[in-house]
């Protein structure tokens, strides 16, 4: 389901106000990447429930197994540059200049979401990983954060083109977050969320938990 399926955006836009709250850095399962370089000062906060599942999803992780957190909140106005910066860059190449704009913007959607639907900027989406006892990340098969071309589709969450050990280390993955009560988006492995409006679209819901703050 991409980020501008009607699923998505029908959503109502709810706000309980919990309250953004930093992620633990005392926890030993639960590790923060200050090396990814996400373009703005990563101050690694999201909802109080959402940092709560963190710590549960892992708490599951076999022994020696630690989640790696790349980012979590990200302020609107990054979200609005990122995906305009998107949809022109989608734009410009060949291929794409018989599409719509609109067409365009689902195609941008299915890697950076459109601001209306975001889960970043809720507070209540996160980008994880897994990381081994010697703190090396193990193998996903394709680096975080990499689109469609530069993995050849083994960014999307369901590939066949997988090692054995690739797969067991997603269904690792996999297997935490959806315990914790996170939602996958399908496009890419690494990016779970709940409470904003794709959480409530997976799960049949009306409205969300949160919206941008």
């Amino acid at each position: 389901m991409n980020l501008l399926d009607t699923k998505v955006t029908s959503i109502e836009e709810y706000d309980c106000q919990e309250p953004l709250i930093l992620l633990p850095t005392h926890s030993q399962k639960l590790i923060l990447d200050h090396d990814v370089d996400v373009g703005y000062e990563n101050e690694f906060i999201a909802r109080e429930s959402v940092v709560l599942k963190l710590v549960e999803a892992a708490a599951g992780l076999p022994s020696g197994i630690y989640l790696s957190v790349k980012e979590t909140y990200r302020p609107l106005d990054i979200q609005k540059s990122i995906f305009n910066g998107r949809v022109i860059k989608l734009r410009s190449r060949p291929e794409h200049s018989n599409l719509s704009l609109e067409q365009v913007k689902h195609l941008a959607a299915q890697f950076i979401a459109p601001p209306s639907v975001a889960g970043h900027p809720t507070g209540g989406a996160v980008d994880v990983s897994l990381l081994n006892e010697h703190q090396c990340e193990l193998d996903m098969g394709c680096q975080y954060d990499e689109d469609e071309t530069t993995s050849n589709g083994r960014c999307f969450s369901t590939c066949s083109d997988l090692s054995a050990i690739q797969i067991q280390n997603r269904k690792m993955l996999f297997d935490c977050m959806h315990a914790a009560g996170f939602v996958n988006y399908p496009y890419e492995w690494w990016h779970w969320s709940y409470g904003d409006k794709y959480w409530a679209a997976v799960n049949g819901l009306s409205q969300s938990l949160y919206c941008a703050k």
